[in-house]
């Protein structure tokens, strides 16, 4: 049916035409993890989707051993330099991914607030710490986490961050892109 045309007749057999239009294929915006770097163990995915162009992004969590040493987890400015010798370093992969400049001070604790209440990269100040878990699974809605335009989290690095030392135990490679757009689509963009 994709290239053919829905036509929208007057009542009564052959009617005039009143509305018409293509049918076309629409591509969904889908974001995944790359590999994880750093001297932490944590394994598992971080999927992002969009049902629609321009709506909420889906964000279905899966981590495993943590081992209750993990905090936060972050969306930062930067992809990771290839060959680095501290690729999660701030230096790296400088701070959260904060495009419209939030006042970080003006969040609330982690968790309670609305996602328009912190930066856009702050995965877990929007949705709780992974504090004293070995594995973390959830899916979550945030419609100020794009994966198109301007302030697009693709390309970018993801970091965990230990609970206790504020340092970064492991982050990963970029997100790559599944599918995006028709002439997109398998693009890696890190």
């Amino acid at each position: 049916m994709i290239g053919r045309s829905v036509v929208i007749h007057e009542a009564g057999r052959g009617a005039p035409r009143i509305a018409c239009a293509n049918i076309t294929e629409v591509r969904v915006p889908k974001a995944s993890l790359g590999q994880w770097f750093g001297p932490g163990s944590i394994d598992g995915q971080v999927q992002f989707s969009q049902a629609v162009p321009q709506g909420p992004t889906t964000i279905q969590v899966s981590l495993k051993n943590l081992a209750s040493i993990a905090g936060g987890y972050h969306v930062h400015v930067l992809p990771l330099k290839p060959g680095s010798a501290s690729p999660c370093s701030n230096a790296d992969i400088l701070g959260h991914f904060n495009p419209l400049a939030w006042n970080v001070s003006n969040s609330p604790s982690p968790g309670v607030g609305t996602v328009d209440q912190y930066e856009v990269g702050d995965i877990s100040g929007k949705f709780g710490m992974l504090t004293l878990k070995d594995i973390y699974e959830g899916v979550h809605e945030d419609p100020s986490m794009p994966l198109t335009g301007p302030y697009s989290i693709v390309g970018r690095t993801i970091s965990v961050g230990c609970k206790v030392l504020h340092s970064y135990i492991q982050c990963v490679k970029g997100l790559k892109i599944l599918q995006i757009s028709d002439n997109c689509s398998g693009i890696h963009l890190y």
